[in-house]
């Protein structure tokens, strides 16, 4: 019975890889024709059609006031969500926005009408370990469709980004800080 238990067991892993391989095939697919998994802020899944998304006008414009905030008018991300808190607004899952919710956004290359798929791969389909690809291997492929934002306008948006993480001041206030010792920090 234990020689049984240990052949079937072979043959189930086996079988794992074998499905983990055909699913890694999928999605290779899926990213090379520009189809989209995940639904972002801004837009609405298609009906039927589980990769295909179509624009929300409504929170298109919240995007468009999130970028022209943050480029034009040198708002940061925490007066950002603070200002959409301040309207009632709430981020796709319905909770209220928080300085993350709102950084993801300005980082969506998906608003300047691209979409990035393959960034992470698992490594081991048993333990589910991702790791990070390089850029080179990520797949991006332009959608016009999809477009809220202008290219440039989102280029400037990682500019500032860029500049913000260069500066001195705001180092210094990312520096993980201990309160639980006297002389902490």
């Amino acid at each position: 019975s234990e020689l049984l238990l240990t052949m079937l067991g072979a043959v189930a892993q086996e079988e794992s890889v074998n499905m983990s391989k055909r699913v890694k095939f999928g999605k290779q697919r899926n990213a090379i024709k520009g189809k989209v998994p995940n639904l972002c802020y801004g837009y609405i899944k298609t009906k039927g059609d589980y990769f295909n998304l179509k624009i929300n006008n409504i929170e298109a414009e919240i995007v468009k006031e999130i970028f022209d905030l943050y480029v034009n008018q040198g708002y940061g991300t925490h007066k950002i969500s603070k200002i959409l808190n301040n309207r009632g607004l709430t981020s796709l899952r319905g909770v209220p926005w928080t300085v993350t919710s709102v950084s993801r956004i300005l980082k969506n290359k998906i608003y300047a009408g691209y979409v990035i798929n393959q960034k992470v791969e698992v490594k081991d389909i048993f333990t589910k370990k991702r790791q990070q690809k390089d850029r080179e291997e990520w797949i991006e492929v332009e959608n016009p469709n999809l477009r809220i934002i202008p290219l440039e306008l989102w280029e400037q948006a990682q500019k500032v980004n860029e500049n913000n993480n260069e500066n001195p001041a705001i180092k210094q206030l990312r520096i993980k800080r201990s309160n639980k010792h006297l002389f902490s920090t």
